[in-house]
């Protein structure tokens, strides 16, 4: 993989190369920024026998090594990406009628795992998810296969499912 460091409309610095450790591993949603200026970019990273695929972040400060952090042991339909306003990236992993949330702490500089938490369970597929703006802040806007939309906070804790 590649990265480049950019400011305002063009690039800081030339292209890094990102190396990683798996000859599998791709990128599978878009990086974010965190508040120490490191790209943090979720990987897809499948398994030897190609039979299971896990969700890792790898954290890019400069040309050395990445530091790698585990989030989920699953591959999702989509993963969208957060920063929050303390410069944490948040990574909405949307599977076919759930939504999780790993976050990445910017303060933290260890390579454990990442905090997972459930953000909704549903009993409608999920056909597309997409970040917005509700008026109590970040949200995710779901698409249900028959036509109806949902919103769902960021912050929001569901402790049962919804329809």
């Amino acid at each position: 993989l590649w990265g480049l460091q950019a400011q305002l409309r063009q690039a800081r610095e030339d292209p890094i190369r990102i190396r990683l450790p798996w000859p599998t591993a791709r990128s599978c949603g878009r990086a974010g920024t965190d508040a120490k200026a490191r790209l943090v970019m979720p990987l897809c990273i499948t398994g030897p026998s190609g039979q299971s695929t896990h969700v890792a972040a790898a954290i890019v400060s400069g040309p050395k090594p990445p530091v790698i952090r585990s989030i989920a042991r699953f591959e999702p339909q989509n993963i969208l990406t957060n920063v929050d306003a303390a410069g944490n990236v948040d990574f909405v992993l949307i599977r076919d009628k759930a939504i999780d949330i790993a976050s990445i702490n910017a303060q933290h500089d260890h390579n454990r795992p990442s905090a997972i938490r459930q953000l909704w369970r549903g009993d409608k597929s999920i056909d597309s998810a997409l970040l917005t703006m509700s008026p109590t802040g970040p949200a995710v806007q779901l698409l249900h296969g028959d036509g109806q939309e949902r919103l769902i906070d960021l912050g929001r804790r569901q402790s049962k499912p919804s329809q």
